[in-house]
């Protein structure tokens, strides 16, 4: 019976409800659920956005609202909108869309090439749209072989010289090039919007503004 008092008596008495313990545990499953599902959408919905982030801070590049985006030549009558834009000093790698039901999201390459062109570009001869039909153009399909490129342009003189350069070569036949004011742009709409994709397409732009004719 002794034992049987002192093991009542030691048995620890029944503790107060605490407010501030349950408000503790509340607060840490609650930035856990946050944390959760935070990472979730980094790695599904939102991945796509977080691997260009990744190359673009790798490459020197920024992921920039894309209401900052320069000004895209275009035909007035088409309206153009950035929905994702990426930048460097010279470049920019822009996701662009229209209110055309038939036509995709655009993927272009801009780059400064720091002097003025009159329009002229190379239209991949078998693109069934290309970025070259939102622009007035004429076609110049006696200036070359029309296999893999349609001369376009607003200039006989220009687009000769375009015609005659190396660039030609050197373009992929899936890819067009438009040369417009003080910008290169290169149309890769065919491919995916990528850092793969990126990374050829920033490579090309520089080897065909190093052999742009005079």
């Amino acid at each position: 019976m002794t034992w049987l008092a002192n093991a009542a008596f030691l048995e620890p008495a029944p503790q107060p409800f605490s407010w501030r313990v349950f408000l503790t545990l509340l607060f840490v499953l609650l930035i856990s659920a946050a944390t959760f599902a935070a990472l979730v959408r980094r790695w599904t919905t939102q991945r796509h956005r977080v691997v260009l982030s990744d190359w673009a801070k790798g490459r020197g590049f920024h992921v920039v609202p894309p209401e900052q985006a320069p000004a895209l030549p275009r035909n007035p009558k088409t309206p153009l909108r950035v929905i994702r834009a990426i930048s460097d000093e010279s470049t920019w790698l822009l996701e662009v869309e229209t209110d055309v039901a038939s036509a995709p999201n655009w993927h272009v390459l801009l780059r400064n090439i720091g002097r003025e062109w009159k329009p002229t570009g190379l239209r991949p001869a078998h693109a069934t749209m290309s970025w070259l039909d939102l622009f007035s153009l004429s076609s110049y399909p006696s200036l070359g072989n029309v296999e893999r490129f349609v001369v376009y342009g607003t200039d006989t003189q220009s687009a000769e010289a375009l015609s005659k350069s190396q660039i030609r070569g050197l373009l992929p036949r899936d890819v067009g090039l438009l040369l417009h004011g003080p910008w290169l742009i290169l149309d890769f709409s065919d491919r995916k919007f990528d850092p793969i994709e990126f990374d050829r397409m920033t490579a090309l732009a520089e080897q065909l503004a190093a052999h742009l004719p005079m």
